[in-house]
């Protein structure tokens, strides 16, 4: 009669232990699923910090140019690769493009433009400034 409930108890035994491995699959499944969404808000946070900071800085060069023709010089697209370091274009993973224009009495108006380049995110900061142009006046 001992025999006969041996069988049993280890069948249990291993269902319980196949019960508790789905669990922690489940569970480590869902682990990385958070792991990942963290690694891309990440990811996607340093691409804006890189684009606020580099925008701001065409702006500012724009903003101390003394003629309209110093500031059109600065337009253009500036690339930059997976670790924000400036490249050329065939490594980019970023760019900021630098549009300047003419605007009313010595004034010019700039729109700056951080992208994902080749990327299907696309615009992921942009900064628009009119600046007075010193000595210019028409």
């Amino acid at each position: 009669m001992n025999k006969a409930k041996t069988p049993r108890n280890s069948s249990l035994l291993m269902l319980e232990l196949i019960i508790a491995i789905l669990f922690f699959a489940l569970a480590s499944a869902v682990c990385v699923q958070m792991f990942v969404k963290a690694h891309d808000i990440s990811r996607d946070a340093n691409a804006l910090s890189f684009a606020v900071r580099e925008c701001s800085s065409v702006a500012e060069t724009i903003s101390g140019c003394d003629t309209s023709k110093a500031a059109y010089d600065l337009a253009g697209d500036i690339y930059f690769d997976e670790r924000f370091s400036e490249c050329d274009k065939s490594k980019a993973m970023y760019v900021v493009k630098t549009s300047v224009k003419d605007a009313d009495k010595g004034m010019i108006e700039a729109e700056i433009a951080a992208f994902a380049y080749s990327a299907p995110k696309g615009e992921i900061y942009s900064l628009d400034i009119t600046h007075n142009v010193r000595g210019e006046v028409k």
